[in-house]
C-alpha cells in the first residue's frame, strides 16, 4: 500500500452539499451543519472558490456588505468560530490566515450534482443570508446552473468550479482529418487550456467532439475551434479561430503547419508559439468580454484590472510603470492571486533596470514581499515561478534559487516564453552561454507576432553578444529597441556592440538614442559605474575603455 493511499484512508472526509438544503455530513453520517446561517453561507462561498479558498476581504463583501469593515471583519471571525465549533473533530479542514480562508481539499468533498436544472433541486435551496450582496451571488449562481440544463460533454478536470462568474471558454476540436489530426487536436487543446487556467479566471471547456454545439449560453463566453487538416504526406495543417459564442464574432484566427511524424507538443515549436499567440488573443478580448452589465462583471474586474497593469507594464514607458503597480495592487485588494503579485514583482526588476525607483532599497524589500507571497499562492504556476526567479536573480542575486524556480518553470510550461526568458536569465549568470542563447532562440520563436517580441529579442540578442554573434546580436537588438522604443536596456547593449565592431557614427547614434530616454547616460557610466544595471557586459569586456578611446566617442 502507498502512503498517498494510506494517508487517504486515514484522513475523515466531510460532505458539503450544494444543492437542494445546504449540509455538511462527516463519513459516519453525522450532521455538522452549523446552526447560523452566516457559518454555512461562509462554508458555500469557500466549497465554491477557486481551489476552494477565499481571500477575507471577498467574503465580508458577500456577508456583511451593509457593515464597515471593521465590524465585517469581526463578524468573518465569528462565523469562522462557529464554523469550527459546528464541524467538531473536523474544524481541522476549515484553514485560515491573515488575508485567505480555504477548505481543506483533503478533508472535504463537494457534492455538486451538475444536472441539477433537470431535477428539483436548487443551488443551495433555502439559504436565506439578508444581504444584497450574498443574494445576487446566490441569483447569479442559479442562474447560472439553469442556464446548463443541456450540459456540455467535459471532462471531470475540466469542469469549473461551481462559484466562479468569470467568462467561460470552450476549446472545441472541429477536425475530421484523421488520427493523426485529431491527436495534433487533442494535444494543443490540452497545452492551450492549461495555459489559459494559468494566466487567467476562467471556465475552460474542452470539447472533443463535433457533434457538439457550438455555443454556451453563458455570459461573456467565447470559444476556440481548434482544427487539424491533412496537406499532403508528411504534414498537418492546424488552425485555431476565437470567436463569441452565440453570435460568432470572429477575434482572431492564425494556423501553423506541423511535420509528420507526430513529436509530442513540448517539441513542437510551432504549436506552442500558436498557444502563446491565442493567450495574447484572449487577454486582448476577454475585457471588453466581461466589462459590461451582468453577473460576471463584479467578480471579472480584478482580472481586468490586472491585465490593463500588465499592459503598461510592458509598455516600458516610465510614465506607465507605477500606474501599472497600482493596478497590480488594486487587482490583489479584489482577488489576492499569486500571478498578480508575481507580476508586481516583475513590474519591480523592469523599474531596476530602467533606472524607474527612486528607493532602490525599498524596492527590493517590497519585490521580497511580492516574491514570497506570490509563491505561498501559486506555486505551481509557470508565470509566477518565472517572475519570481528574475526577481530572485536581478535584485537578489541568489543564483541558486533563480536557477530552481527558472527550471521550474519550464517545466510547469514549456509554452510559456517568460519562462524560457528567466532559464535564459539565469545560464548566462552561471556562464552556462551556448545553453542560453538556445533557451533565448526558442523564447524568441514563441513570440513571433505577439505583443511579446520585443522582450525575447532582446533576450536574445544578449545572448548572442555574450556567445560572439554580434550581427545576430545586433539586429535583434535594433528589432527590441524599434518595437519598444522606451525600453533601454537594448540600446545599452547596442552602444558596445557598434563600438566593438568598430561603427562610431553607429555607436554615436545609439548613445544619442539613449540619452533622449535618459538623461544621466553616458559611457563613462556605462563603463565604470557598478550600480549601472550592464553586469554581463563588463563580465564579457564587450566594451572597454581602449574602444571608447580609439573611436574618441567619450
Amino acid at each position: 500500500m502507498s502512503s498517498r493511499q494510506s494517508h487517504d484512508e486515514t484522513v475523515k472526509r466531510i460532505t458539503l452539499s450544494l444543492f437542494g438544503p445546504f449540509s455538511v455530513v462527516s463519513d459516519d453520517g453525522q450532521d455538522l451543519t452549523p446552526s447560523s446561517t452566516k457559518a454555512c453561507g461562509l462554508l458555500a462561498l469557500l466549497a465554491t472558490g477557486r481551489a476552494h479558498r477565499r481571500s477575507r476581504a471577498w467574503l465580508q463583501d458577500k456577508l456583511w456588505s451593509d457593515r464597515a469593515p471593521r465590524q465585517a471583519a469581526g463578524s468573518l471571525r465569528q462565523a469562522l468560530v462557529e464554523a469550527r465549533r459546528a464541524l467538531g473533530i473536523h474544524a481541522q479542514a476549515l484553514v485560515a490566515d491573515r488575508s485567505m480562508i480555504a477548505l481543506d481539499h483533503e478533508r472535504i468533498r463537494i457534492a455538486l450534482d451538475r444536472n441539477c436544472p433537470s431535477s428539483e433541486a436548487e443551488f443551495l435551496q433555502g439559504l436565506d443570508l439578508r444581504d444584497p450582496e450574498f443574494e445576487t451571488w446566490l441569483r447569479d449562481m442559479r442562474a447560472h446552473y439553469a442556464q446548463a440544463a443541456a450540459p456540455l460533454p467535459i471532462s471531470s478536470s475540466d469542469a469549473p468550479q461551481p462559484g466562479f462568474h468569470g467568462p467561460a471558454i470552450a476549446l472545441i476540436a472541429a477536425g475530421d482529418g484523421g488520427a493523426d489530426a485529431r491527436l495534433l487536436e487533442t494535444l494543443f487543446i490540452d497545452t492551450a487550456a492549461h495555459s489559459m487556467r494559468e494566466m487567467l479566471e476562467i471556465h475552460v471547456y474542452t470539447i472533443l467532439t463535433t457533434a457538439t454545439p457550438r455555443t454556451i449560453p453563458s455570459p461573456g463566453s467565447l470559444i476556440v475551434t481548434v482544427k487539424a487538416f491533412v496537406c499532403g504526406v508528411d504534414q498537418l495543417g492546424l488552425r485555431v479561430t476565437l470567436e463569441e459564442a452565440g453570435t460568432l464574432r470572429s477575434f482572431w484566427a492564425e494556423h501553423a503547419m506541423v511535420a509528420l511524424p507526430l513529436s509530442l507538443m513540448s517539441e513542437n515549436v510551432a504549436c506552442l508559439a500558436l498557444v502563446h499567440r491565442l493567450i495574447q488573443a484572449l487577454t486582448r478580448n476577454l475585457a471588453p468580454a466581461v466589462s459590461g452589465d451582468g453577473p460576471t462583471r463584479r467578480d471579472a474586474a480584478a482580472q481586468v484590472t490586472a491585465i490593463a497593469g500588465l499592459r503598461k507594464m510592458f509598455s516600458m514607458r516610465h510614465s506607465e510603470l507605477l500606474e501599472a503597480d497600482r493596478m497590480f495592487a488594486a487587482a490583489i485588494e479584489r482577488e489576492p492571486r499569486g500571478l498578480y503579485y508575481a507580476w508586481r514583482a516583475q513590474l519591480a526588476v523592469i523599474r531596476f533596470v530602467e533606472l524607474a525607483a527612486d528607493d532602490v532599497l525599498a524596492l527590493k524589500a517590497e519585490c521580497a514581499e511580492h516574491c514570497a507571497r506570490a509563491i505561498e499562492l501559486e506555486p505551481l504556476n509557470s508565470h509566477v515561478l518565472a517572475s519570481v526567479a528574475n526577481a530572485k536573480m536581478l535584485l537578489e542575486r541568489d543564483l541558486e534559487a533563480s536557477t530552481l524556480l527558472s527550471q521550474q518553470a519550464v517545466s510547469a510550461n514549456r509554452a510559456n516564453p517568460l519562462a524560457w526568458w528567466s532559464w535564459a536569465n539565469v545560464t548566462l549568470y552561471r556562464g552556462e552561454l551556448e545553453m542560453a542563447h538556445s533557451a533565448a532562440v526558442l523564447a524568441q520563436n514563441l513570440t513571433e507576432r505577439s505583443s511579446l517580441k520585443f522582450w525575447a529579442d532582446f533576450q536574445r540578442s544578449l545572448t548572442a553578444a555574450l556567445t560572439g554573434r554580434r550581427e545576430e546580436a545586433i539586429r535583434f537588438g535594433t528589432s527590441a529597441s524599434a518595437l519598444a522604443p522606451s525600453f533601454r536596456p537594448p540600446l545599452r547593449y547596442l552602444v558596445a556592440l557598434h563600438a566593438a565592431r568598430g561603427d562610431r557614427d553607429a555607436t554615436v547614434g545609439a548613445a544619442d538614442q539613449l540619452r533622449r530616454i535618459e538623461d544621466s547616460f553616458s559611457i563613462d557610466k556605462l563603463l565604470f559605474d557598478p550600480e549601472y544595471p550592464v553586469s554581463l557586459m563588463r563580465k564579457t569586456s564587450l566594451l572597454t575603455a581602449e574602444t571608447v578611446s580609439r573611436l574618441d566617442i567619450s
